[in-house]
């Protein structure tokens, strides 16, 4: 899919456990104000319960096929508001620690939502340089 910010696509090359992976590749249209997003990941949640997210990312290396190093802010995982949940605004669940050029976990956890729904979580990444790969995602709820 092309964005103004980028480009996502799956990925067969690059993956962790099995192919293929979701990349995210932004382009200079990309900033720290508006960020590629990756596909959204819909998780059903019951009243009063909260859910931990699990998603695997990488960042790029120029040792990568076509690589180049990633060259922008963090990938960040993001929780969409849902007004139904009393989620009012997109909110930063974690942020990226490592995860350049090999997988590395990015988790977060929701606030216990109003109502059972459901909850709608991406990543972003911004730059002009090389692209993220994201796999693996996994969630409980409690």
């Amino acid at each position: 899919t092309f964005f103004k910010q980028g480009v996502v696509k799956t990925d067969t090359v690059i993956y962790r456990t099995a192919s293929p992976s979701e990349r995210c590749t932004p382009n200079s249209n990309s900033s720290a104000s508006f960020k590629l997003q990756s596909g959204d990941k819909i998780i059903p949640v019951e009243s009063g319960k909260a859910a931990t997210v699990n998603v695997y990312v990488r960042t790029s290396v120029v040792g990568d096929s076509g690589g180049a190093n990633y060259n922008g802010n963090a990938p960040r995982l993001i929780l969409r508001q849902n007004y139904a949940a009393g989620i009012t605004a997109d909110t930063v669940l974690g942020t990226l620690s490592g995860g350049s050029g090999s997988f590395a976990l990015l988790t977060g956890t929701t606030v216990a939502v109003s109502a059972n729904c459901t909850l709608h979580v991406y990543v972003d990444c911004d730059g002009t340089a090389g692209w993220i790969n994201i796999d693996d995602w996994g969630f409980t709820t409690a």
